[in-house]
């Protein structure tokens, strides 16, 4: 049973709810591994993580290719991921100044101790400047990635969630038929 709901805005809206389910996974995951705080765990959550979005999304633009009829579902999955993107750039920004912000801390002084050595007094200025703005410089390059990231698994899902056109089903016209 198919219905046909071509609407620009059913896709719109249904991008959103989905894009929240989808990040929902990765929210959880991360959660998870505050509260674990294991690296080992950590590991093994991420690869699932990986394999379940990645199913979930393939699973999501299917039943929008059934429920809508498109021919492909390329523009749903990539607004989809786009919208779980944005979510979960948020929930890190959240996560980094609000919830866990002593991450920041650790992350640069790890950093330091590494790197302080062979940087400069500017340099080093310019490392703890980045300091400071580390949960903006996360949400945008979380926002990037995941985004991209989902519209190049958008585009390898959907030639496997894309309806076949049948060739054979078009009749080709002939001059003489007129």
């Amino acid at each position: 049973m198919e219905t046909t709901t071509n609407t620009s805005g059913y896709m719109w809206k249904k991008a959103a709810t989905d894009g929240l389910i989808l990040s929902s996974v990765t929210i959880a995951v991360m959660v998870l591994n505050i509260v674990l705080n294991n690296s080992v765990t950590g590991v093994i959550f991420w690869i699932v993580k990986l394999v379940g979005s990645i199913w979930l999304l393939n699973y999501l633009m299917k039943q929008f290719g059934i429920k809508t009829g498109v021919q492909s579902t390329f523009g749903y999955g990539a607004v989809t991921c786009m919208f779980s993107a944005l979510v979960c750039a948020a929930f890190t920004f959240l996560q980094l100044t609000f919830i866990n912000p002593e991450s920041i801390t650790q992350i640069f002084d790890s950093a330091m101790q590494m790197f302080g050595s062979s940087l400069t007094s500017e340099q080093q200025d310019i490392f703890l400047k980045m300091e400071d703005n580390y949960a903006q410089y996360a949400f945008i390059s979380t926002f990037i990635w995941d985004t991209l990231f989902g519209v190049v698994v958008s585009a390898i899902m959907a030639g496997s969630t894309s309806k076949k056109k049948d060739v054979f089903a078009t009749p080709i016209k002939d001059d003489d038929d007129e």
